[in-house]
């Protein structure tokens, strides 16, 4: 009897085992003999997409790799392929228990298959690989006729800026007829970012079950919270935009300094402030340190720089401080904060100059001279 108790309960593990190994996501990856792909780098993200859950890095041995991974839930993730120190962008995908994704590297480019799930997807990635072919063909056309003596290249400009932008309305294009000829597709749901602007117009061509009923529901009607949640900053950026412009106040703010004391706009009126909005994430405004310090010492004492941190954690913001050896002062703005809507922030960096009054003196997005040239106005006298 003993016996026969353990072989059930063998045999029911064993089972618990299948169906748990059932519920996997798993990868094949199949590169070109000749491609040069040695590694493959798999990044699964959280749900808000600013961490990863998990980074597998995999060798490719014999044009081949794979992977398996216990994810118990649809998750958003990129893969990357390196050669040597070289990587390529990473390919956002959704990574979903249960199903198997092949990806396989053409002369055209990669194409996913495997499971139901990523047939489905694939079906899509056939169609935007030739799009992308016949980019690359049109775009090689054009760098060629650039070479040609006395060939008219601002014309040539024009007309590449014109072939990428039909390139970008075809893609989504593509995208969107695809949800026209198979509304009830699961695997429609992991070209929501690559539909951009019209990822609302995607929705809608889905069926009610994908949207509602599916294991990509909770995804879609994340997206659907997103999209709203951006039109609504969208009529709150308008509505700042009028409130704001040169000659009219800046609006008041309190925040924690790096010592983690409130440093409040209201506490420098009298001199002349400049609001720097800039994230550790971003090149532009790391790019642009060199030249602030520059100034920032030129024109000592004259006027005062607050960086406003955006979009980053206090780790990361207070690490980039001391990495850069920024002198001025600096605020931490957290996420739950509207000071960028209010101050209509579109781009970073953004440099906002404030007169001894209080009120908005200049504006200038991105790193420019423009900035420099209005301190030498103000101050170079």
């Amino acid at each position: 009897m003993n016996s026969m108790r353990k072989l059930a309960a063998t045999a029911c593990a064993l089972t618990l085992c299948a169906v748990a190994g059932a519920q996997d996501f798993s990868l094949k990856v199949n590169t070109l003999a000749d491609g040069g792909v040695d590694r493959c780098l798999v990044v699964v993200m959280n749900e808000s997409r600013t961490e990863p859950l998990r980074q597998d890095t995999l060798d490719v041995a014999d044009c081949k790799a794979e992977l398996s991974m216990d994810l118990g839930e649809v998750r958003e993730g990129l893969v990357a392929f390196q050669s040597g120190e070289a990587s390529t962008m990473g390919m956002y995908l959704l990574l979903v228990p249960g199903e198997t994704l092949t990806l396989t590297e053409t002369d055209e480019g990669w194409e996913y298959g495997g499971s139901q799930f990523y047939q489905e997807a694939g079906a899509v990635k056939s169609r935007l690989n030739a799009l992308e072919t016949a980019l690359r063909q049109r775009i090689a056309s054009l760098s060629g006729a650039k070479e040609v003596e006395g060939a008219d290249e601002d014309s040539l400009e024009t007309l590449e800026q014109e072939v990428y932008r039909t390139f970008r309305k075809d893609y989504v294009g593509a995208i969107l007829d695809c949800a026209r000829e198979n509304p009830d597709a699961e695997g429609l749901a992991m070209w929501l970012p690559y539909a951009q602007d019209e990822a609302m117009s995607l929705i809608g061509l889905l069926s009610d079950r994908i949207k509602n009923e599916s294991r990509v529901s909770p995804l879609i009607q994340r997206t659907i919270g997103e999209a709203q949640a951006r039109e609504q900053r969208m009529r709150e950026m308008e509505a700042a935009k009028e409130k704001l412009g040169e000659g009219k106040p800046a609006p008041e703010f309190t925040l924690k300094d790096i010592n983690g004391n409130d440093l409040s706009l209201a506490s420098l009126r009298g001199k002349y402030v400049v609001l720097d909005f800039w994230g550790s994430w971003c090149p532009w405004c790391i790019k642009g340190f060199p030249r602030m310090k520059e100034y920032y010492a030129k024109y000592a004492g004259r006027f005062e720089i607050v960086g406003v941190d955006c979009r980053d954690t206090q780790e990361k913001w207070m690490k980039a401080v001391a990495d850069y050896e920024l002198p001025w002062l600096h605020v931490y703005n957290p996420d739950d904060s509207d000071l960028p809507t209010r101050y209509a922030i579109e781009g970073y960096p953004t440099k906002i100059v404030i007169d001894p009054e209080g009120n908005i003196a200049k504006v200038v997005v991105g790193e420019s001279e423009d900035f420099y040239d209005y301190l030498d106005q103000l101050f170079g006298n």
